[in-house]
């Protein structure tokens, strides 16, 4: 009798254990997320780029408005990501308190969706640009038609069934599409970059003195840094595709566990590049993919998601191991 209550009392403590890491992880992301987009809100706050072309002598061409729409909506998009970073924290905390909140959670999803379907015009860009067409479609044409229109997409279709209890299997459904969607674009984002450096003009020279075949193939690092983007990033989208078509086809199959390999993968990534940049410096000379990761990446916040991916790979495994 002592051991069936000995018993009980640990199956009790895993299950608080795997709650309480697994909030611990949520919140330390969800602060980043805040954190990292509050800063760029306000960083964007001074239009600087907008400016620079409405001050700007001469004509006003197509090149010119388009290029200042860009700045414009590259300023405001911070500013919904920042609402959407609020509301997803007041639904936490709501549902910490016992009350879950689908609606405030909906509209964080909207405001995420609005932040991205502003990147459109930036897709648009790469046609007016300077430069190679090629360049300007790998560096910023393709990423930024792909997520202003795939993400808002599954976003929205998440945030339709969030508040129904019979649509459970459809959430769960469009999350894993919405997190599959995220993943595609930050390959095609970071690989994007990579990519670029292969047709990189040499009017960019001056300002990224890293660039060509030469950079990658006579650099160790770089061809390190370079794989890790292209093929890694890649292999793990591949991955999270097939885990996803598996709780499309059988919610019952969703698993945990390969969610948080995922996750701490994705998070090791943004880790493991950013300090490799940091500590090393740009080795061959400023690139692209250096001067966007530390200057203009929006989405280092990543580098805490381990917190999270780490507990929900042994969330299934404590299941697992308690006592019948």
């Amino acid at each position: 009798m002592e051991l069936k209550t000995e018993m009980t009392t640990v199956r009790k403590d895993a299950k608080q254990l795997k709650h309480y890491t697994v909030k611990v992880g949520l919140v330390i992301v969800l602060s980043a997320f805040f954190g990292y987009t509050a800063y760029w809100f306000v960083r964007g706050l001074s239009f600087e780029g907008a400016f620079h072309y409405i001050n700007a002598s001469g004509e006003w061409t197509i090149q010119r408005y388009i290029s200042a729409t860009s700045e414009i909506t590259g300023s405001i998009g911070p500013a919904f990501r920042t609402i959407a970073a609020v509301l997803a924290i007041a639904a936490f905390a709501m549902y910490l308190k016992g009350k879950p909140a689908p609606r405030l959670l909906g509209y964080a999803l909207v405001f995420e969706a609005l932040n991205f379907m502003l990147l459109f015009i930036s897709g648009v860009r790469a046609f007016v640009f300077p430069g190679s067409l090629t360049f300007n479609l790998l560096e910023m044409g393709i990423p930024c038609f792909t997520e202003s229109i795939i993400i808002p997409v599954a976003l929205l279709k998440l945030r339709s069934n969030l508040a129904l209890p019979e649509r459970h299997t459809q959430a769960i459904k469009w999350s894993y599409i919405a997190g599959l969607f995220y993943l595609l674009v930050f390959w095609l984002n970071y690989a994007g970059q990579w990519f670029a450096i292969f047709v990189q003009p040499d009017i960019y020279a001056s300002s990224y003195p890293g660039y060509g075949a030469e950079f990658i193939l006579n650099y160790p690092i770089n061809m390190f840094n370079f794989l890790l983007t292209s093929v890694g990033l890649l292999l793990l989208t591949v991955y999270f595709a097939w885990n996803t078509n598996q709780t499309i086809h059988d919610p019952t199959k969703l698993d945990l566990r390969k969610t948080g390999y995922v996750i701490t993968l994705l998070g090791a990534y943004f880790i493991v590049t950013l300090l490799v940049f940091f500590a090393l410096g740009p080795i061959g000379g400023k690139s692209l993919p250096y001067i966007y990761m530390l200057h203009h990446n929006v989405d280092n916040w990543a580098v805490t998601l381990p917190f999270l991916g780490i507990p929900l790979v042994f969330y299934k495994q404590l299941v697992v191991r308690e006592p019948n």
